[in-house]
């Protein structure tokens, strides 16, 4: 899955995908600039399904 220069966003779905807890899963995205914080929020919301399939 190839993402917009949004390695914050890689390092937490590492950390999703390895078995951390999903509370306050969304808090680190916040964390981006507000001009791309909506669009890292749903690339990673997007991925987070993506990876969700993936495992399941």
């Amino acid at each position: 899955v190839q993402v917009n220069g949004t390695s914050a966003c890689k390092r937490k779905h590492q950390e999703e995908t390895e078995g951390s807890s999903e509370e306050g899963s969304n808090e680190g995205y916040s964390e981006e600039p507000d001009s791309t914080g909506r669009r890292v929020l749903a690339l990673c919301l997007a991925h987070k399904t993506l990876h969700l399939r993936r495992l399941q």
